[in-house]
């Protein structure tokens, strides 16, 4: 389907701007490209000139990889989001939010409306077991989790929770660590195929994803924060993303063979965009109380 620049106004879009990260989960839908990325350096001016282009998008949210391992950078690349009219949201595992000093934490997180934590355990044991770990085997502590959620509140920000439900944690009670540390939104996501060898053993049934729906009383109303959730298929088609070389794809990556960044001249974004598999409709409903 062809979208219109129209209908981008209402959009959030993926800024992975870069695939290099500091942990190792196994489940991750970038799995594969996490274990091959390099830091990069000297992108900045191509970073900048992507987000300019963006503009005809309502938001654009920040991910990675670990975009806070980019800390100059973000606050850069962040700060001319705002500049342009964006609205701006960050995905970060929060290691980098615990360990820095306060004053320069603050500073970059008032670039973003909203912040998201991926936390997916409060258990140790789950999250290394996973990878979901500095180095894939040293995990944040509950204490690191109340201090990554406090500085970000502290800031100012939307405050919102992102949990992979995968074989590790499915069966954990999770829901009273997540109102201690105070978010304003959880979303749930069932863990996706990434199509490599190790994702067998991560993989759940929508059965189970749904038990711990329940187990942690998410299918009952709730006035402390709101929920999302997502199963497989919704993960698939309601993600708007543009990597660092300014390539828009979709979860099946295949526009990439024969897509042109918009680094290039004259190029036509909307064309570009309509190159990748996505429901506008997914989207707004998985956004509706966000953007």
């Amino acid at each position: 389907m062809n979208y219109t620049l129209e209908e981008l106004k209402k959009l959030k879009v993926n800024f992975h701007f870069n695939m290099f990260c500091n942990m190792r989960c196994n489940f991750c839908f970038y799995a594969v490209e996490v274990a091959k990325a390099k830091k990069v350096v000297n992108k900045l001016d191509d970073w900048i000139k992507i987000v300019e282009k963006l503009n005809v998008f309502k938001a654009i949210n920040f991910a990675g990889g670990e975009p806070t391992l980019y800390w100059d950078e973000l606050k850069s690349i962040s700060k001319r989001s705002k500049e342009v009219g964006l609205k701006t949201s960050l995905i970060t595992n929060g290691s980098l939010i615990s360990k820095k000093e306060e004053s320069d934490v603050l500073e970059v997180l008032r670039n973003f409306d909203t912040v998201g934590l991926s936390m997916d355990s409060s258990l140790i044991s789950n999250n290394e077991n996973s990878g979901r770990a500095i180095g894939g085997k040293s995990s944040l502590t509950k204490n690191d989790y109340k201090l990554i959620a406090e500085r970000i509140k502290k800031a100012g920000c939307i405050f919102k929770i992102n949990s992979v439900i995968h074989s590790q944690n499915y069966q954990e009670k999770l829901i009273d660590f997540i109102k201690e540390l105070g978010p304003k939104r959880w979303k749930l996501m069932q863990v996706t195929d990434v199509k490599q060898p190790e994702f067998i053993n991560y993989k759940i049934t929508k059965a189970k994803f749904e038990y711990f729906i329940k187990n942690n009383s998410l299918d009952k109303p709730n006035n402390q924060f709101s929920t999302s959730i997502e199963d497989e298929e919704t993960v698939f088609t309601s993600y708007v993303m543009i990597d660092g070389e300014g390539i828009f794809y979709d979860s099946n990556w295949a526009t990439r063979k024969d897509a042109i960044s918009l680094l290039e001249e004259n190029v036509d974004l909307l064309k570009e965009f309509n190159k990748c598999g996505f429901n506008l409709k997914s989207q707004l409903e998985r956004y509706r109380k966000e953007i």
